[in-house]
């Protein structure tokens, strides 16, 4: 790979970071700038179109690999990858019917609810994090259903977005017994608690 090619164009970034949703792990700037950058031939950029077309065809095959996702050594992997597809593939637009984010998370999270084998797996929490910061009304009784039906109890992770949700509600007390009862069921890393 020539050098230039690992070089990343930040005026290209630049002009489209108002609209470009964060994320709590932050994006790639190669990524972005792949998204946004103008088309090989010439200097015209993408039209919306060409952008559609693209995604629509990357959606489909997603779509298709969870037809056959009974045939999966891991199906939550599928959902996972796809996912992070749509997170990067509409920075800003995430939340809108255009990335139909809400109908995949929804479907994602509703599909291994009562598979024991991901109720502790990150990958599976972060589904449901993912909802939540996006679409969740009430993330309070999310959090709660997802304790009640022992979803990410054994995770840090879990108790660590709760508590940070109830810190940023004034909920400084609950936060803390957040904190404490995770360590009590000694979520992982416990260190992080």
């Amino acid at each position: 790979m020539a050098p230039s090619e690992d070089l990343i164009d930040f005026d290209i970034i630049e002009t489209h970071k108002e609209n470009i949703q964060s994320l709590p792990g932050g994006r790639s700037a190669k990524a972005l700038a792949s998204t946004y950058a103008p088309l090989s031939l010439g200097s015209k950029f993408a039209s919306p179109g060409d952008t559609r077309n693209l995604n629509d065809a990357i959606r489909q095959e997603y779509e298709e690999e969870i037809l056959a996702i009974a045939d999966s050594d891991d199906p939550l992997d599928i959902y996972d990858r796809y996912v992070k597809w749509t997170l990067n593939a509409y920075p800003s637009a995430q939340a809108t019917p255009e990335s139909q984010l809400r109908p995949l998370l929804e479907r994602a999270t509703k599909a291994f609810q009562t598979v024991t084998h991901y109720k502790n797996d990150p990958r599976y929490l972060k589904l449901w994090l993912n909802y939540i910061r996006f679409f969740s009304d009430a993330p309070r009784e999310t959090f709660a259903y997802l304790a009640r039906h022992s979803i990410g109890e054994g995770l840090a992770l879990f108790y660590e977005e709760f508590a940070v949700w109830l810190e940023g509600a004034g909920r400084w007390t609950q936060a803390e017994e957040v904190y404490k009862l995770g360590i009590e069921r000694e979520a992982r890393p416990t260190e992080r608690l």
